[in-house]
């Protein structure tokens, strides 16, 4: 990966989007508990088509109506996709009832009101009931707001009265079952409302105690659990996961013993054990498929989250294209937009633009679906572009509004104020900047949980000091990630720890050191980044893509079929007729004649085809090695002269002279000038030529980056399109970089501003004619090119020699320099 790409890829939007991404997972925790991974929502409703039975019918329509609860994203669209399944279902009961059907009915109607926000008619269906479905729907309406987003003082008293009001009614009526699962929620309530956590434990351990009086062992299992996924979520301790694992394996609750096993390995990821995680992430894969389970995109995440820490790329991808497939194929939408996220941002940083960018639609369009809260995950795309147009300000006040409208959102961790930090980094308020990037260290300083995503915020303040270079202040947040070594913090951003020691370093003096570090960044990147993974990642792209039109094209045919062979039966049964009343044995005979020829010719041309299928291949594979090794070489040249340049451009902040700084800048241009075409050449299709204006127009804009002058020197580009070979963009490039670094340098005063123009045309004898004018002082009086002995007129007087042409150099307004020279 080269070292501009690095740099792009850490202080990109799309890093912060995936760092982003492991807020939400925290945030899933308890959604996960509750997302049905057993059932496939098109195989649901296949089977409700093709059910015999009222009762079958009845089962699956209530099964499908809570899918669009607990699988999709709660939209309005959802919710009347299940009361549509509602109608059906209570529909059928009621001409053929079935056991416990008017109960499970009525708990999917209150869902339903409690997510449309009709606490009230909620309430009056609570009221009407009895018996043990009164009980249950209380604690239905008790689960609903505790873990309602937020955290809401009132919305935890209502859960609290829900579960008081159906513990006593089970105490009185005699059910201690469902007076026990509504105190083990009763805990769960008390954790939220941060009561001290002695008393909190001391309630646990009374309810245990009821579980095991009564034998309620699927109670203290849940119980457990429940006492599992706080200590995660508040302290980060894997203890009662291990404990509840265990007592659910005795227990026989095997879905809650794979549960916690995967809540285990997740722990392991963060705390930087990868391979004990992908040990037990394999095993919670194997047996979730034992058991017939098909939402298993949480599984793979984790999995690819894995890899990924390794650095294995290849493998990274393959377990993110599983995790988005079975997240479509079963019709599951939660975290399905951070599932899109991640393959973008994989494709993006492999080079693989087309894959990306289609990625990224699906990742946006699936996040624009939730009517939850505001985008903020789809919309940093967007706000980063603002903020590189000048923008910031209209960015800040969007987020402004947004906070006012949707008063809770987990992004707030660190999504949000690493935007608030980009705008106020745009605007030139550093200090501004500084106090949200410490936001987001103090905000997850109190989370409690060293794992990547705490790593990744001090990494980025290291970044936000070195970009300014105050490399003293960046150094103890370089130390806190790099110390945490492999595993917690990511390959790839090992790579960019190591590549802020060198410049660390290098300030400090510490040669030896940078050297070293230096070198330990770039093993990591080759590491990654080299050219058989992004091979094979290409290639499973490919795979992907055309699975995925087989399927749309599998489709399409079995409609066609169908149409088909409704005509089909009709010709059939006209040729049925003809034949009986013919009966001819000649037409039979020379029927099967000519069947028996066709074969044998098929045969044999489909043996020439295979032929000539295996010689193409070849020559493709030969093409494209050869290809993939130019690249490779013109990838190579250009990563070499950006590693003297970054050593020349360290060096310069050490001296003092003026004119030595002048000629390492000078000599850098010129460097960059060569980089530039070869960067051109391996990004480009054709690996033999260079497009004349894109490449003009990049190096224009280098050079002015380099003097920081886009303040008073302005560029007019009008260039003719041509296409150059690297013999002629070369020395070209070099000429150019002479004329406009001394235009820069010598044609304008400090005040005035500046116009450089760079305009070309074909002359009628083929030649490439290319005018470079500034408005500037002009040359001097006495200016003769013959007995000029700079560095700079000399190399633009051989270089236009080498390339076979003509050169004229005179004052108009200003200095013009024309080169022309045969195409």
């Amino acid at each position: 990966m080269p070292d501009k790409k690095m740099h792009s890829y850490f202080y990109g939007a799309v890093q912060r989007k995936i760092c982003f991404s492991l807020v939400l997972i925290a945030a899933w925790s308890r959604v996960q508990c509750q997302t049905d991974l057993k059932n496939s929502l098109n195989d649901l409703k296949t089977q409700f088509v093709t059910a015999k039975s009222d009762s079958q019918k009845t089962k699956l329509a209530l099964t499908i109506g809570s899918f669009y609860l607990t699988n999709k994203v709660s939209t309005k669209a959802m919710r009347d996709s299940s009361r549509s399944y509602l109608a059906i279902a209570e529909a059928l009961n009621n001409t053929s009832p079935l056991k416990d059907g008017s109960d499970a009915v009525k708990m999917l109607k209150l869902r339903i009101l409690l997510l449309d926000n009709q606490a009230a008619e909620a309430d009056k269906m609570i009221a009407e009931s009895s018996g043990a479905l009164y009980c249950k729907l209380h604690f239905l309406a008790g689960r609903y707001f505790l873990e309602k987003p937020g955290e809401e003082k009132a919305d935890l008293d209502l859960a609290g009265s829900h579960f008081l009001s159906a513990q006593h009614y089970a105490d009185k009526k005699g059910m201690p079952n469902i007076s026990l699962i509504n105190q083990a929620y009763f805990y769960n309530l008390m954790v939220e409302r941060g009561i001290d956590e002695t008393i909190c434990n001391k309630y646990f351990d009374k309810i245990l105690a009821l579980c095991r009086a009564y034998k309620s062992k699927r109670v203290e299992i849940k119980l457990l659990q429940n006492r599992a996924i706080n200590d995660l979520n508040h302290h980060n301790l894997p203890g009662y996961m291990i404990k509840t694992a265990a007592e659910a394996r005795a227990g026989g609750e095997i879905a809650v013993e794979i549960f916690c096993l995967k809540e285990i390995a997740d722990y392991n990821l963060r705390q930087g054990r990868i391979d004990s995680a992908e040990q037990q992430l394999n095993t919670v894969l194997k047996m979730y498929k034992a058991l017939g389970y098909k939402n298993l995109q949480f599984t793979y995440d984790l999995l690819a989250g894995a890899a990924l820490a390794k650095g294995n790329m290849e493998k990274g991808m393959r377990y993110s294209l599983a995790t988005v497939k079975a997240a479509e194929e079963t019709g599951t939408d939660h975290a399905i937009n951070l599932f899109y996220n991640r393959l973008a941002g994989l494709c993006r940083d492999l080079g693989l633009k087309r894959q990306s960018l289609m990625w990224y639609r699906k990742w946006q369009e699936a996040a624009m679906r939730s009517e939850t809260s505001f985008p903020y995950a789809a919309y940093s795309a967007l706000a980063n572009e603002l903020i590189s147009q000048g923008k910031a300000r209209q960015v800040l006040k969007t987020l402004d509004s947004a906070a006012r409208v949707f008063k809770f959102d987990a992004n707030g961790m660190f999504l949000i104020p690493q935007l608030k930090a980009d705008c106020y980094v745009a605007l030139g308020k550093t200090d501004s900047a500084e106090f949200y990037n410490f936001s987001i260290i103090k905000n997850l300083e109190n989370r409690g949980m060293k794992d990547y995503l705490y790593y990744q915020a001090y990494q980025n303040q290291a970044a936000f000091y070195i970009k300014q270079k105050k490399f003293e202040k960046a150094s103890p947040f370089v130390e806190i990630p790099l110390n945490a070594g492999m595993g917690v913090v990511r390959a790839v951003d090992m790579a960019i720890l190591q590549k802020f020691k060198f410049k660390i370093d290098s300030a400090r003096g510490n040669y030896l050191s940078a050297i070293n570090h230096f070198q330990a960044s770039k093993n990591i990147s080759d590491s990654i980044y080299n050219h058989v993974r992004v091979k094979q990642t290409e290639q499973l792209q490919l795979q992907y893509a055309t699975a995925e039109r087989d399927h749309e094209n599998l489709i399409l045919r079995n409609r066609n079929n169908l149409q088909r062979s409704e005509l089909e039966k009709e010709g059939l049964n006209r040729k049925l007729i003809s034949i009986a009343l013919l009966g001819s044995v000649f037409v039979t005979g020379l029927t099967l004649y000519l069947y028996r020829a066709k074969q044998k010719n098929n045969k044999m041309l489909q043996i020439r085809q295979e032929e000539i299928n295996k010689q193409n291949i070849q020559l493709s594979q030969l093409l494209q090695e050869k290809q993939w090794l130019m690249k490779e070489i013109h990838h190579r040249v250009k990563n070499n002269l950006q590693i003297i340049s970054s050593l020349l451009n360290t060096q310069s902040s050490f001296l003092d002279n003026e004119q030595a700084i002048t000629a390492i800048r000078d000599s850098q241009n010129r460097m960059q000038a060569i980089s530039i075409v070869h960067q051109k050449l391996y990004q480009s299709d054709d690996l033999a030529t260079v497009s004349l204006p894109v490449y003009i127009e990049d190096l224009a804009r280098n050079i002015q980056d380099s003097f920081q002058t886009r303040q008073h020197v302005q560029f007019e580009i009008d260039i003719t399109e041509a296409q150059l070979n690297t013999a002629q963009s070369v020395p070209l490039g070099l000429i150019l970089n002479e004329t406009i670094t001394n235009s820069v340098k010598y044609a304008f005063t400090e005040t005035e501003v500046g116009v450089i123009s760079l305009s070309s045309s074909i002359s009628p004898d083929n030649y490439y004619e290319l005018e470079i004018r500034d408005n500037g002082r002009g040359l001097p009086e006495d200016f003769d090119i013959d007995s000029c002995t700079s560095l700079g007129m000399n190399l633009i007087s051989g270089l236009t020699a080498q390339l076979g042409g003509r050169l004229d150099i005179r004052s108009e307004k200003g200095a013009v320099i024309l080169v022309a020279f045969p195409l």
